[in-house]
């Protein structure tokens, strides 16, 4: 886990820390803007929750591609004179193209 992931996860846990905290200290019954405040910071935490998936997901594509294209799509490792048919041939040959296409990338965000 990266330091900026660690902090962010420490900001989404004081979050949600400081909500606890607040709606432990006001009354029994919220007037419409405290609720309105509680459904807002929840939405905040949900986003924040579903972004820190999206980047883990794009993360382990993008591993998933550079072991392909290692082991897989580098030159070497397929020969024009292999067993495989002409339309298996030009779409690895398309895959390769679109593989070295794509930039890669240290941190999605």
């Amino acid at each position: 886990m990266s330091a900026t992931s660690g902090s962010s996860n420490g900001q989404q846990s004081t979050l949600r820390n400081m909500l606890g905290q607040w709606k432990a200290g006001v009354s029994t019954k919220l007037d419409p803007m405290k609720e309105r405040l509680v459904e807002t910071t929840n939405k905040v935490i949900g986003i924040y929750d579903l972004v820190q998936k999206q980047r883990d997901d794009i993360r382990q594509l993008g591993e998933k591609l550079a072991l392909i294209n290692g082991h897989v799509l580098s030159p070497g490792h397929l020969s024009p004179n292999s067993d495989v048919d002409e339309p298996t041939m030009k779409l690895l040959q398309e895959l390769i193209k679109f593989a070295l296409f794509l930039p890669v990338m240290e941190r999605p965000f």
